[in-house]
């Protein structure tokens, strides 16, 4: 794994951010988070280059643009970044699936463990 490695979570739900921070942690990643989109753009705007950007899927995030013209818009201000969706179910997960369009690097459904999370950040953050 990529030493100084960098995510970013997106979500509202502070509980389930600050849960995913500290498994990050525990593995030398570094950790920013935002609350919505809005927030996200601003970090990235100001500079904020991460390895992965963890979305939660279905919060504030989405209701502003669909998922691929987000990550398009990402992409656009940080073309190395990888994108990771968290989706609530398997029906959203297929839904998300076909939203994205193959945008999102991976896509999590919860519930999901942590090894799982771990696993799938661990495989995007390269040397």
């Amino acid at each position: 794994m990529k030493r100084n490695a960098h995510i970013l979570l997106v979500g509202e739900k502070l509980m389930l951010r600050d849960v995913i921070r500290k498994s990050m942690e525990i593995l030398g990643v570094n950790v920013w988070e935002a609350m919505d989109g809005l927030q996200m753009f601003g970090l990235l705007k100001n500079g904020l280059v991460p390895d992965v950007i963890v979305v939660r899927v279905g919060n504030a995030v989405n209701t502003a643009m669909m998922l691929p013209e987000m990550f398009l818009k990402v992409k656009a201000i940080c073309p190395a970044v990888r994108l990771v969706a968290m989706c609530d179910s398997p029906l959203r997960q297929s839904m998300g699936a076909e939203q994205e369009g193959g945008f999102a690097d991976a896509v999590l459904v919860s519930p999901f463990s942590m090894d799982k999370f771990r696993g799938t950040i661990q495989e995007m953050i390269v040397e």
